[in-house]
């Protein structure tokens, strides 16, 4: 600046007299467009010189959003990403979760720990003129497994084997499939949400197990005891009419039936045909032979809790 400058005044009017010939100039009526501003200047003579430059006010933070941002995360790291432009530049950028600033950068990978919760995740953008923009969004923190509920079999039930075929609900809060886990056979299966499967298992009480995993990894383990029983029940007449004897009016039939897991019930079948059931032990059955032909065909069959059955030798009778 000349030494003989008396004074430089601006567009606006403000009048400066003295060094360090300094301006204040409210730019908030001119946010975000281009503004000219002019300095005259006048020396000790009263000659004057004008000096122009334009300006672009930016008074309005980065735009800033984010990608492909999760809605749902697991257990442990995540990475975030997001990204901000200005025309004046971006200075910085931050991110907060849970209202602590925890990182910076456009991407960024965060722990969220083991706790379930919905966390609150915020990224900020600040340009070369202090601008900020603040962007917000939560985030559910899933650390739980999928909810099983069991459909069959029911607890502690004998269940016929060797092959035991088991069904169970599988669903989860936060997403929206759900796999079993098979690590015998290296099989995965989708739950939609019922999952039916077959495990092959030797008489006894045994305990079926199933693991169940989210997409997020979580899992859940669904365990249910139940007896096997693959091995049919004994089954003996103990009192009828021999194969081939001639018979008459009423004929009483007796039996014994027994299996380490409990007889169902025992049946008499005449002819082919179920006519007569017994549930109580000793099994009894009165046959009136006037109501079949000539030849009656005779047998009984044995059926334990678990399904297993066991019939016993065909008895030919004559009617007299």
């Amino acid at each position: 600046m000349s030494a003989d400058t008396v004074s430089i005044t601006s567009t606006q009017g403000h009048v400066v007299k003295s060094a360090p010939w300094t301006f204040t100039w409210d730019v908030r009526p001119y946010a975000n467009s281009y503004e000219p501003i002019h300095l005259r200047v006048a020396d000790r003579a009263g000659n004057e010189t004008t000096y122009g430059q334009g300006y672009y006010v930016d008074g309005a933070g980065p735009t800033a959003n984010f990608q492909s941002f999760p809605g749902v995360v697991g257990r442990g790291r995540t990475a975030l990403n997001a990204y901000a432009l200005d025309r004046s530049g971006v200075d910085r950028t931050e991110w907060w979760v849970d209202g602590v600033r925890r990182g910076s950068g456009e991407q960024y990978v965060h722990d969220f720990g083991i706790r379930g919760r919905t966390a609150r995740v915020t990224f900020k953008a600040y340009d070369e003129v202090g601008n900020v923009t603040s962007i917000t969004r939560n985030v559910i923190v899933d650390v739980t497994g999928p909810a099983v509920t069991w459909v069959s079999p029911k607890p502690g039930a004998v269940v016929r084997g060797p092959e035991v075929t088991t069904s169970f609900r599988a669903v989860d809060a936060n997403t929206e499939s759900v796999v079993v886990l098979d690590r015998s056979r290296g099989a995965v299966m989708t739950c939609k949400p019922v999952c039916t499967l077959v495990r092959k298992l030797a008489d006894g009480k045994r305990e079926i197990r199933w693991t169940v995993e989210d997409r997020l990894g979580n899992r859940t383990t669904a365990r249910r005891t139940v007896v096997v029983d693959s091995t049919r029940p004994q089954l003996k007449v103990t009192k009828a009419p021999k194969n081939k004897a001639k018979v008459k009016g009423t004929v009483k039939v007796t039996a014994s039936a027994s299996d380490k897991n409990g007889v169902a019930r025992v049946e008499l079948l005449v002819n082919g045909k179920v006519v007569a059931k017994d549930a109580k032990a000793a099994y009894k059955f009165s046959v009136n032979t006037k109501k079949y032909g000539k030849k009656i065909k005779v047998q009984l069959r044995a059926y334990d809790k678990a399904g297993n059955v066991t019939k016993t030798s065909t008895r030919t009778w004559y009617r007299r």
